[in-house]
């Protein structure tokens, strides 16, 4: 295989590592971006004055006491594909956040449940209580659980009973602790009912995790919110937070490693399609020329021996110490003087595509010996 090809077809190998890479860590990069994108979002929330809020909160509590009335009904399964599919304004349905610390989840809650919100966060499921509090309500909030792009209640099957869930709607924070877990068919919802005196949410997704036959169902009574459980979230959000830094950091400086190595690729396979001469003059530690030493040029790696009609890239030096190769691939390789293994090794060629010549590469500790002016090249040892 000539140069040429394997430059080439190194090329290729590198762009299909790349492509592959990209899909293999979707998941985590996409993930740790939404993760910043969300908590953009919920601060914009955050933001809305006081009017807005209690408009809000009046409508919802409105619809509160009808429910309390009329009695929930969970409507259609949210991840059967039944609810409508439309483009709503996300800005418009966020009410605010639901906090985990115990599977350190943070993430939004829209307050109807849709194709779209379902992709963004969590949901209040139609038909449902509207998770502001009160006694004589019960929501249910939904969200999936096998999003490559959102970790949303992927580990919700780690929430045990006692564990606590924290809601954040219109600026307030409501706790509740876990009391009942059950798995259910996707149409058996016939236990999610308003209680009298009680006031409960339910967290609801897919099981098992990529298989969805069945429903996942969390119900937590209202529980004072305590400065610890504060405490325990900002904690959870903090970890979580920084884990998704690093993953983002740790995934653009991959990017740019891989991006780089195929510019270097672009840039030596132009660099092949043109012709150099390298020559340069062997003297000794007085500046005299020295006739009769040998070199030979290896690839970059200085493992593959380079070869010119079948034998070994050998030239000599002439009576004035000059060394000449010719007609040499733009590129980058390892020259040796014979007779002296592992010494008076160099890397020469050329790297980038504006250079006119070939130089000396040397190691730090060899500048000095090997020297490079312009189109002159000489060792001095």
């Amino acid at each position: 295989m000539t140069k040429k090809k394997r430059t080439k077809q190194n090329f290729i190998l590198n762009l299909i590592f790349l492509i592959g890479f990209l899909v293999a860590l979707y998941p985590f990069y996409v993930g740790a971006l939404n993760h910043f994108i969300d908590e953009q979002r919920i601060k914009t929330l955050q933001s809305q004055t006081n009017k807005n809020i209690l408009s809000k909160e009046a409508s919802m509590r409105k619809k509160n006491a009808k429910l309390r009335q009329d009695g929930i009904v969970a409507g259609s399964d949210p991840f059967s594909g039944s609810t409508y599919n439309e483009h709503v304004d996300l800005k418009k349905h966020l009410i605010g956040k639901i906090s985990i610390s115990k599977i350190g989840l943070d993430i939004p809650l829209f307050d109807t449940t849709n194709e779209e919100t379902l992709n963004y966060g969590a949901t209040v499921l139609q038909g449902t209580s509207f998770p502001i509090g009160g006694e004589g309500t019960h929501s249910v909030i939904s969200a999936h659980r096998g999003l490559a792009s959102r970790v949303l209640f992927t580990n919700l099957n780690k929430v045990k009973k006692n564990d606590v869930f924290v809601l954040t709607v219109l600026h307030k924070k409501l706790a509740y602790k876990v009391f009942k877990i059950q798995i259910v068919k996707p149409e058996d919802y016939q236990g999610l009912k308003i209680e009298p005196n009680k006031d409960l949410v339910t967290l609801l997704t897919c099981t098992p995790y990529m298989i969805n036959s069945h429903r996942l169902l969390v119900t937590g009574y209202r529980v004072p919110y305590t400065a610890d459980m504060t405490k325990k979230i900002d904690t959870a959000n903090k970890w979580h937070t920084l884990k998704q830094g690093i993953i983002l950091i740790g995934v653009v400086l991959l990017l740019i490693g891989q991006f780089f190595l195929l510019y270097r690729k672009i840039v030596m396979m132009q660099l092949s399609k043109k012709k150099f001469n390298f020559s340069f003059y062997r003297l000794n530690k007085n500046g005299e020329p020295i006739a009769d030493i040998g070199y030979q040029l290896f690839s970059k790696n200085g493992k593959v021996t380079l070869k010119r009609d079948g034998a070994p890239l050998i030239r000599y030096s002439n009576l004035d110490g000059q060394v000449v190769f010719d007609n040499l691939p733009g590129n980058v390789y390892v020259m040796k003087e014979l007779g002296i293994p592992n010494q008076n090794k160099v890397k020469i060629g050329v790297k980038k595509i504006s250079d006119r010549h070939m130089s000396f590469y040397p190691k730090k500790q060899d500048r000095f010996y090997f020297n490079s002016k312009n189109d002159e090249n000489w060792i001095k040892m």
